[in-house]
């Protein structure tokens, strides 16, 4: 449905609550506009980062989990004080840096989540864990340019801050 609210419209109906006829001439096709089936899942989805703790503690995948020297080991495993030392590492050409984005739904990459269920996120997933983009000519500029300007604004009066990567203490997979 076109311009509804994602308050209603989290999920898609169920096939089975999708009527395919032809409307009659002056029937009017808005009488169920407000009807909102709930979706099946098989995604479990969790609120904590405990809960997805306890989840994975039962799962066949707590072995990938357990790799030592992997980046999801690290990432799953550490300390409070080890992720707070993630956002002291502001430059991009840092691997912390990169290794904690890789794993990571940032807000360059949370438009390319896929949200329907029926949607495939093994392309999703290939172009987020190993992306193609390595960069072009505008970024390039980016980096190269990123101390002159910086030097500008504080020449001018401004007050410059360093910004790093910020992993949430709750929701280890947002940065």
């Amino acid at each position: 449905m076109w311009n509804r609210g994602t308050k209603r419209n989290i999920e898609p109906r169920p096939l089975s609550n999708i009527v395919f006829k032809k409307p009659k001439q002056g029937e009017n096709l808005l009488d169920d506009f407000n009807v909102n089936a709930p979706g099946f899942r098989d995604t479990p989805m969790y609120c904590f980062s405990q809960e997805l703790r306890t989840a994975l503690e039962q799962s066949p995948l707590l072995h990938l989990f357990e790799l030592k020297e992997t980046t999801i080991n690290k990432s799953f495993v550490s300390k409070p004080a080890v992720k707070e030392n993630i956002p002291k590492d502001h430059e991009q050409e840092c691997s912390l840096w990169k290794h904690t984005r890789k794993i990571r739904i940032t807000a360059s990459s949370a438009s390319k989540v896929p949200i329907k269920e029926t949607t495939d996120c093994t392309n999703f997933i290939r172009e987020h864990l190993h992306p193609k983009f390595v960069g072009d000519k505008f970024t390039k500029h980016g980096q190269e340019s990123e101390i002159a300007a910086k030097e500008y604004l504080l020449s001018n009066g401004y007050h410059v801050l360093e910004k790093g990567t910020y992993v949430s203490p709750e929701e280890n997979w947002l940065s």
